[in-house]
């Protein structure tokens, strides 16, 4: 009986050891040194042999489960314009082959719209850079979906910004310029009614980002607004955040829209100074034609130029109020002013001021009037405190 005793002590120890001796053979890897963490990469995905989807930015995250397993998660994984949900493998097996680190892993999940999975992951990890490799069996479809991951981990300092911070479409045909409207991530702006299907497919915005951020398409590439189409800007962050604008046409609007950017030269005569007037010249006046008779009385300047002190464009109109006091007459003012006006400008000796014929024919309602001036004032001022009133100008 003690013989039988001592030999079941024995095997109870000798299995004590192995188990003991089997606990410390299991290899244990510097895992949250090296491989736990959050890695930005993109995703290539396949339904059925046919892809779907190429470069779509994405992040992993990486956690230790023990020392030679680890867990991945992929949040919000969507294709085709449908949000399958997160994918969360919670045991892969690790081991090491030279420098780099392999796993694999089986899991059934049930992920939202395509029901009760299998997904099988093999991957790579080396030197920072991770290569996944997922087949999702979808049992309900009896279709396979593969995912091909590649990125590279965070160190965690990295910015988390992933805006579009400005946007302009530099175009006769836009009328308004888009404005980004940053808490639904739509930028929109408004066209010419004379604009064409084919003239707002070569737009041409361009825009700024967040620093550190990409953005897809890029900025100042071509992009087609016809027929009401959306084009959607894809930002993502230093860290891979991402973030969707969709920039699209929000109306059409009728403008009158003046550029200074093209003018005329009148030549002058014996009775007139040379003087230039902006263009359109059946919708723009100024008073140069009016000031340019002052070469009657030896004054050569005029108050109407094109300049090339601007906002943008290559030309401006500069309007300068003169004083002409020194020649004061019937016929002179002691001041001539720099003008610009819709309208005609058609002198009569005899009605002067009706000279000057404001307005043209609009059958339409404006909207607002937009533009951009600067002012200087002058060094000289008439003092007219002391002037009499004329008995025939009632208060």
């Amino acid at each position: 009986m003690k013989k039988n005793l001592f030999y079941l002590f024995a095997l109870i120890c000798s299995m004590s050891l192995f188990t003991s001796c089997s606990d410390d053979d299991d290899p244990v890897y510097p895992i949250e040194e090296e491989i736990a963490g959050t890695y930005k990469g993109t995703l290539d995905i396949e339904l059925a042999g046919t892809p779907v989807a190429t470069g779509m930015p994405k992040n992993i995250t990486i956690a230790k489960v023990s020392g030679n397993s680890i867990s991945l998660e992929l949040k919000d994984f969507s294709f085709m314009g449908n949000n399958i949900g997160t994918i969360n493998l919670e045991k892969c097996v690790l081991k090491q082959n030279g420098t780099s680190y392999t796993f694999t892993g089986s899991q059934e999940l049930n992920l939202s719209g395509i029901g009760k999975c299998n997904v099988d992951v093999a991957g790579t990890i080396n030197n920072g850079k991770a290569e996944v490799n997922l087949n999702i069996d979808v049992l309900q479809l009896g279709q396979e979906v593969k995912v091909v991951y590649k990125g590279a981990k965070l160190t965690g300092s990295e910015s988390s910004e992933a805006k579009i911070t400005a946007f302009t479409i530099d175009s006769e045909f836009v009328t308004e310029q888009p404005v980004i409207d940053e808490a639904t991530r739509t930028i929109t702006f408004k066209v010419s009614d004379t604009a064409t299907d084919d003239d707002l497919k070569s737009l041409k915005p361009v825009f700024t980002i967040s620093e550190k951020a990409t953005v897809t398409p890029a900025s100042g590439v071509v992009q087609d607004f016809s027929n009401g189409k959306n084009v959607i800007y894809t930002v993502v962050s230093e860290n891979g955040t991402v973030n969707e604008y969709i920039v699209s046409v929000a109306g059409r609007q009728s403008a009158l829209k003046f550029s200074f950017e093209e003018w005329e030269t009148i030549a002058g005569s014996f009775l007139t100074n040379e003087y230039v007037t902006p263009q359109p010249i059946d919708l723009l006046a100024t008073s140069a034609p009016g000031a340019a008779f002052l070469k009657l009385f030896q004054i050569t300047d005029l108050p109407v130029f094109k300049t090339d002190d601007k906002k943008e464009g290559e030309f401006a109109i500069k309007l300068v109020t003169m004083d002409t006091s020194a020649k004061v007459s019937t016929l002179v003012p002691a001041i001539t002013s720099g003008s610009v006006f819709t309208g005609v400008f058609d002198l009569d000796v005899n009605d002067r001021i009706g000279s000057t014929k404001f307005g043209i024919a609009y059958d339409k309602k404006p909207i607002y009037f937009r533009g951009w001036y600067k002012y200087a004032p002058g060094a000289k001022y008439i003092d007219g405190s002391s002037a009499t009133k004329p008995a025939d100008i009632i208060d």
